[in-house]
C-alpha cells in the first residue's frame, strides 16, 4: 500500500516531515502551486502537485461565500436584538465567516475532485488544530479531508499540531478615564496592515494638529504616533465595576450568540466536536467584541472623538468601532492597507474612501451601494524621459499569487499556460523574459519545470527588490490579478500591460484602473506587444500616453490632512 503524505499548509512541512522519517515509501502530495518551491527544499520528498483543474468558477465562490456570510450575519444579528437592541453586529466577523465557507466549498470540493485514483493508499493528515478565523490557516480542510477518507473507506493517519493559545478574549485596553479635551480636534487612529504607508499617515496626522488616540492591532500593528496609546489586554483583566451596568446583557449576548452560531454552522458537515469549537471560538470573539463596543461608550462618555480614521482591512476590532461611529454619528474616514481596495464590509453610511489615484472602480459597502470616495496624493516622486526607447530588449512579468490558503484566485492549469505563451513569445522574438513572484508566495520550481526557464533567473529575479527589478525591463506584464507594484512602473514610466488568463473576480479587477494599464487576455495582449515590435514609434507613444494618464489621475487629488 503507497503511503501519501498531504501537505494543505506550510505549517504542515516540519510535521510531516517528522512521520517521513519512519515510512520506508511515500509520496508527498501537494494540492497548492505556493508551496511546491517550500515543500521541495524540505526534508520530503517525491513531491507531486495535484491541481484541481475542473474547479468552481472563482468569481462565483467569492460572490456565494460573501452572499453567504451576509445572510448569516443577519440571522445571527436577528438573534441578539432583544438583547442589544441599537446596536447591529452585522459585519462583526464577516471576513472570518466569509473565508470559512470559502475554505468550506473549495476544500470539499477538491477532496471530492481529486482522491478518486488513490484508494488503494494510506493518507497520513496533518491537522492545524485551530478554528478557522479570517484569513488564518484552521482545521477545516483536514476535517474534510478526513471525513471523505473515511466515507470512501480509505486508510489514514491523522496528527494534531500548532494550536495555539486563546486569543480571542483580547480587546483595546480602554479601562481607563476618557483624556479627550476637545472633541473637535481629536481623531480616533486604527490602522491595521499598513505597512507600507504608515510613516504618511503619521506624517498627515502630524501635520493636521489633531489630537490622535490610537487603537493598537491585535494582529499586524503599525506605529502610530499618538497622545494616548490604547494597548490590548485580556477580557478577563476588565475591572467588574467599568461594565457593571452591562454585565446581563454580555452574558445573555454571549449564550444567546453561541446558540445562534451552532445553528449558523450545522449546515456544514464537520464534526460534532469541532463545529462546536468553531461556534465557542467566533462566540468568544463575538463577545469580546461587545465588551470592546460598551467600553468604547465608557471611555467617551464625556467626550467624543470628532472623527476616525481606519484601515480597510478589518482585524478584529472594526465591528465595535463602526458602531460606536454609528451611535454618535462620527465621520469615518477608510485609507487602504495598500494604495487601493474593492469593497468594504460594513454600511455605515457617513464612510469617506480615501484611495490612490490608481484606484479602479467605486468602493462600494456590504449592500453594494457606493461609498464617497476621494483620491489620495501618495507622495511619489515621478520619473520620465522623451528620450526614444528604441527596440524592446527585456519583458518582465510580474505575478501576484495564484491562491490563498490553498484557494485558487485562478485556475491552474490556464495560468501556467499563460506564463509559457508568453516565454515562447518572447523566444521567437528575441527578447528576454524576467518573471517575477510575488514574494513569500514563490513559483520557482513550477515554473522552471513547466516552461523550460532558468530557476536560477528565476530566482535571481526575487532577490533584487522591486524598484530595481522595475529599473531591469524594457516593458512589464503584471499577470493576472493587478496589483498596487503596478506604481513603481507608472511612476518611473515603465509600459506595463494586464494580461489575464481567465476572467478575474470585480474585487480584484477594482485594484488598479483600465483607463491607465490597459487589461486584456493573454493572446491579445501578445497582439499588443506586436504592435510595439513592429513600430517602435507606437511602443513610445503608449509609453508616453500611460505615463501622462496616470499623472493626470492626480488631478483633483488631495493630501490626507485635507480630510483629517
Amino acid at each position: 500500500m503507497k503511503n501519501v503524505i498531504v501537505i494543505i499548509y506550510s505549517n504542515d512541512i516540519p510535521a510531516a516531515a517528522e512521520i517521513a522519517k519512519n515510512l520506508d515509501d511515500y509520496e508527498t502530495y501537494v494540492f497548492d502551486p505556493t508551496l511546491v518551491d517550500r515543500v521541495t527544499t524540505s526534508k520530503l520528498s517525491n513531491v507531486k502537485l495535484v491541481a484541481w483543474d475542473d474547479c468552481i468558477d472563482i468569481s462565483e465562490l467569492i460572490d456565494w461565500s460573501h452572499a453567504t456570510a451576509f445572510e448569516m450575519e443577519k440571522e445571527l444579528d436577528r438573534s441578539v436584538q432583544d438583547i442589544i437592541p441599537g446596536v447591529s453586529i452585522c459585519s462583526w466577523q464577516h471576513l472570518s465567516l466569509h473565508y470559512f465557507l470559502n475554505s468550506y466549498r473549495w476544500y470539499s470540493g477538491l477532496w471530492e475532485n481529486t482522491l478518486t485514483d488513490l484508494r488503494d493508499s494510506k493518507f497520513h493528515v496533518f491537522m492545524y488544530d485551530n478554528p478557522a478565523q479570517s484569513v488564518f490557516p484552521s482545521f477545516i480542510p483536514s476535517l474534510l479531508l478526513m471525513q471523505k477518507l473515511r466515507a470512501d473507506s480509505i486508510e489514514f493517519s491523522a496528527y494534531t499540531y500548532g494550536k495555539k493559545e486563546d486569543d480571542t478574549g483580547l480587546i483595546p485596553d480602554l479601562c481607563h478615564e476618557n483624556h479627550l479635551t476637545d472633541n473637535h480636534n481629536t481623531i480616533i487612529t486604527h490602522l491595521p496592515t499598513c505597512l507600507y504607508d504608515h510613516t504618511y499617515f503619521n506624517d498627515e496626522l502630524k501635520a493636521s494638529g489633531r489630537s490622535v488616540t490610537n487603537i493598537q492591532s491585535k494582529y499586524w500593528d503599525v506605529p502610530i504616533t499618538a497622545e494616548n496609546d490604547i494597548g490590548i489586554i485580556n477580557i478577563k483583566d476588565v475591572d467588574d465595576t467599568i461594565l457593571e451596568k452591562h454585565r446581563k446583557q454580555i452574558e445573555a449576548f454571549a449564550d444567546c450568540i453561541l446558540e445562534a452560531l451552532h445553528v449558523a454552522l450545522s449546515s456544514y458537515t464537520i464534526s460534532n466536536v469541532y463545529r462546536t469549537r468553531q461556534a465557542e471560538h467566533m462566540a468568544s470573539i463575538y463577545k469580546s467584541q461587545l465588551v470592546t463596543y460598551y467600553l468604547l461608550e465608557e471611555h467617551f462618555k464625556v467626550n467624543k472623538p470628532d472623527k476616525m480614521l481606519l484601515s480597510e482591512h478589518d482585524a478584529g476590532f472594526h465591528g465595535p468601532l463602526f458602531s460606536f461611529a454609528a451611535n454618535h454619528c462620527i465621520p469615518v474616514l477608510l485609507v487602504p492597507h495598500s494604495k487601493c481596495y474593492g469593497m468594504i464590509e460594513f454600511n455605515y453610511r457617513n464612510i469617506t474612501a480615501l484611495t490612490h489615484p490608481i484606484q479602479g472602480e467605486c468602493v462600494l459597502d456590504g449592500t453594494g451601494r457606493k461609498v464617497l470616495n476621494f483620491n489620495l496624493t501618495y507622495p511619489e516622486n515621478f520619473a520620465a524621459s522623451t528620450v526614444y526607447p528604441g527596440k524592446i530588449k527585456k519583458i518582465g512579468v510580474l505575478l501576484n499569487g495564484i491562491s490563498l490558503n490553498g484557494v485558487y484566485s485562478t485556475r491552474y492549469k490556464p495560468y501556467v499556460e499563460g506564463i509559457k505563451k508568453i516565454y515562447q513569445w518572447c523566444n521567437s522574438h528575441n527578447i528576454q523574459l524576467s518573471v517575477r513572484c510575488r514574494p513569500g508566495i514563490s513559483m520557482l520550481t513550477i515554473l522552471a519545470n513547466e516552461t523550460g526557464m532558468d530557476i536560477h533567473d528565476l530566482s535571481n529575479a526575487l532577490n533584487v527588490s522591486l524598484p530595481d527589478f522595475a529599473k531591469s525591463i524594457d516593458l512589464c506584464l503584471m499577470y493576472d490579478g493587478p496589483t498596487s507594484a503596478a506604481l513603481d512602473f507608472l511612476k518611473n514610466s515603465i509600459p506595463i500591460l494586464n494580461p489575464i488568463p481567465e476572467d478575474i473576480s470585480w474585487h480584484e479587477a477594482n485594484t488598479v484602473s483600465t483607463k491607465v494599464v490597459p487589461r486584456n487576455s493573454i493572446d491579445v495582449t501578445l497582439k499588443t506587444l506586436e504592435t510595439f515590435v513592429s513600430d517602435e514609434l507606437n511602443f513610445y507613444l503608449f509609453k508616453t500616453a500611460q505615463f501622462r494618464d496616470y499623472l493626470n489621475m492626480f488631478n483633483g487629488a488631495y493630501p490626507l490632512r485635507h480630510f483629517l
